[in-house]
C-alpha cells in the first residue's frame, strides 16, 4: 500500500496488485481531492490499463487525530472520494479510520456502502468502457456498457467545493433514457448529451436497462 507517488514506480516489479492511501484533507488546506484518482492512474501507467487497484479513502481527522493535522471529512467529501475512485475504475474500496470519531460521517459510510452494493452489478459484470466528455475538467464522468449495450451505468462527480453546471456527452450511449439509480427520476438525453446542476462534491449515478444478472 503506497502513499508516495514515486513508490508506485520504485516497487512496480514487486507486486501483483497495488493499493494507495491518498489522504487529501488536512487542517492546513486540502490537497486536490482528485489525487485519489490521479494515484490510481499513475499505478496503472506503470503496469497495464486494467491493472487491479484498491484505494484507501480518508474518513479520519479532527483535533484529536495526530495533533489536529487532518481535517475530519464530512459525508459529501467521503462520497466524492469514493465516486472519484469508481470513475477511475477502482476494483474495490477500503476506508481508513482510527476510530468512529465523527458519528455523522461514520453513519454516512453505511449508506454509501449500500449504494456501492447496489451499483456493483453494473461495475463488475463483463462490459466495456464508453467514451465520455465533460464540459468542465473538474467534473469527472464514467460510462460503462454491459450486455452488449442492453444495460449500463453513468457516473458524474463534481470534485470541487463549489456548485457546477456542466454538459455531459456520451457519444456512443446505447440508450434513449437514463434513470437515477438512487433518486429514481428519469430523463432522455438529447443526441447523447445532457446537462447537470451539481452541488459541492455532488455525485450522480444513472443506469439504463435492467440490472445485470450474475451468469453463475
Amino acid at each position: 500500500d503506497h502513499f508516495m507517488w514515486e513508490a508506485l514506480v520504485n516497487y512496480k516489479d514487486a507486486c501483483d496488485f497495488t493499493m494507495t492511501s491518498v489522504y487529501p484533507l488536512t487542517a492546513a488546506g486540502p490537497t486536490p481531492i482528485t489525487h485519489v484518482g490521479l494515484f490510481m492512474d499513475h499505478a496503472r501507467s506503470q503496469h497495464r490499463p486494467n491493472w487491479p487497484h484498491w484505494p484507501f479513502i480518508q474518513i479520519f481527522g479532527g483535533a484529536d487525530c495526530e495533533g489536529g493535522k487532518w481535517k475530519q471529512p464530512d459525508p459529501a467529501e467521503v462520497r466524492c472520494m469514493v465516486y472519484i475512485a469508481l470513475a477511475h475504475r477502482a476494483n474495490g474500496i477500503f476506508y481508513f479510520s482510527y476510530w468512529p470519531k465523527a458519528p455523522k460521517t461514520w453513519a454516512s459510510v453505511g449508506v454509501l456502502n449500500r449504494e456501492l452494493r447496489r451499483m456493483a452489478p453494473w461495475l463488475v459484470a463483463a462490459g466495456s468502457e464508453l467514451e465520455t466528455k465533460s464540459s468542465l475538467p473538474e467534473v469527472q464522468v464514467r460510462a460503462r456498457s454491459v450486455d452488449h449495450g442492453k444495460t449500463g451505468i453513468v457516473l458524474v462527480i463534481n470534485t470541487t467545493a463549489e456548485p457546477r453546471y456542466v454538459a455531459i456527452s456520451v457519444p456512443q450511449l446505447p440508450a434513449e433514457e437514463l434513470k437515477g439509480l438512487f433518486d429514481h427520476h428519469a430523463f432522455k438525453p438529447v443526441k447523447n448529451r445532457f446537462t447537470e446542476k451539481l452541488g459541492p462534491y455532488d455525485t450522480r449515478a444513472y443506469t439504463w436497462g435492467n440490472e445485470p444478472q450474475d451468469e453463475q
